[in-house]
């Protein structure tokens, strides 16, 4: 899909929520650092995902995922004026989804 303008970006709840795990964990486990430095990246990841939307692969139906930084699995869809990621999952926390990287 080509695009002309930029997308606006929605983060679901359940996208919103698995950000804030994550980073929770780095933070418990790492340092603040570490975890905010993660953050930043996603909003990078965001940005490019913004751009071509196209970037991740097929998930399920009009559903796409993107692998970030090994084991962060992004679903996301989109259409002409948005992109809406649906969730974000740590794939080392769900042995099922390990499969899935």
């Amino acid at each position: 899909m080509s695009h002309n303008k930029r997308l606006l970006l929605i983060i679901t709840e359940n996208a919103f929520k698995g950000m804030a795990q994550i980073a929770h964990y780095l933070a418990q486990n790492f340092t603040v650092s570490i975890s905010l430095d993660y953050l930043k990246s996603l909003e990078q990841i965001f940005d490019t995902l913004l751009d071509m939307p196209d970037l991740g692969s097929p998930y399920k139906g009009e559903v796409r995922k993107f692998i970030y930084k090994k084991y962060t699995l992004i679903f996301y869809r989109y259409d002409a004026q948005y992109l809406f990621v649906l969730n974000i999952i740590d794939s080392r926390s769900n042995p099922v989804l390990k499969l899935l990287t």
